[in-house]
C-alpha cells in the first residue's frame, strides 16, 4: 500500500468555557429575565466580556476544531512515504 505525506495549513480555534459573573446596571426596577439579561451582556462594549474571561475563570475547553484548510502540500509520495512511516 503507497502513502503520501502531507502538510496542511490551516486555521483552528479551541474554545474555553468561562465561568464569570458581571456587575451591570439596568434601568427600571424590575428584575430582567435571562433573555433581556443576555441581550444586555451581548450590547457591552467590545472588550468588556473579553476582559473578564482570564485564566482563573476557565471552566473547561472544547477540543480543537478546523476552521479553514488554507493549502495542502505534499512532502513524499509512494515509497519515499512508506519509508517515512
Amino acid at each position: 500500500m503507497t502513502h503520501q505525506t502531507i502538510t496542511v495549513r490551516t486555521k483552528a480555534v479551541v474554545v474555553a468555557v468561562h465561568d464569570v459573573s458581571l456587575t451591570v446596571r439596568v434601568p427600571g426596577d424590575r428584575t430582567p429575565s435571562r433573555a433581556e439579561a443576555q441581550h444586555l451582556l451581548e450590547e457591552l462594549e467590545p472588550g468588556v466580556l473579553d476582559a473578564a474571561c482570564t485564566p482563573d475563570t476557565i471552566d473547561h475547553h472544547r477540543r480543537a476544531e478546523v476552521l479553514d484548510v488554507l493549502d495542502v502540500q505534499v512532502l513524499a509520495a509512494g515509497a519515499e512515504a512508506n519509508r517515512a512511516l
